[in-house]
């Protein structure tokens, strides 16, 4: 295993570690994931998540990975939202969880009001409602 130097190769990280049963490949890659900048990180995860073809597995090992080493972005919520809202299994927690820790819950209750006003489909309003339960956001 490689650290990883771009979002696409983290990407293809996470899902070979989705593949393998047991924890062992996603422990040692989340190991190397210390010595690589924040931003990457979440590029690749988000850029994982946001992927058609990856479902729940692949995005635990995704969300996994927020939730163990806590990166920090710039990104605004609502672009990350907006990013991964169409393809995000709401069965996976870390994700919300990890947004809590960062932006608040405050700011995510703010966002999801803008963005209910805005989305078309039920199952992104869905999602936006799962994330509210998931964080007991009234």
């Amino acid at each position: 295993m490689k650290i990883p130097r771009t979002p696409a190769q983290l990407k293809t990280e996470i899902e070979l570690s989705a593949t393998y049963n047991g924890d062992l490949r996603i422990r040692q890659l989340i190991k190397i994931l210390e010595k690589v900048d924040d931003e990457l990180i979440i590029e690749g995860v988000f850029l994982t998540i946001e992927d058609k073809s990856n479902l729940y597995k692949t995005q635990k090992c995704a969300g996994w990975i927020l939730t163990v080493l806590n990166p920090k972005t710039n990104k605004s919520l609502e672009s990350l939202l907006i990013q991964i809202l169409a393809n995000w299994d709401k069965s996976c927690n870390d994700i919300p969880f990890w947004m809590k820790k960062l932006y608040g819950l405050e700011e995510i209750q703010q966002v999801i009001n803008e963005l209910e006003n805005r989305v078309n489909s039920d199952p992104e309003l869905e999602k936006l409602n799962t994330i509210k339960w998931w964080l007991k956001i009234k």
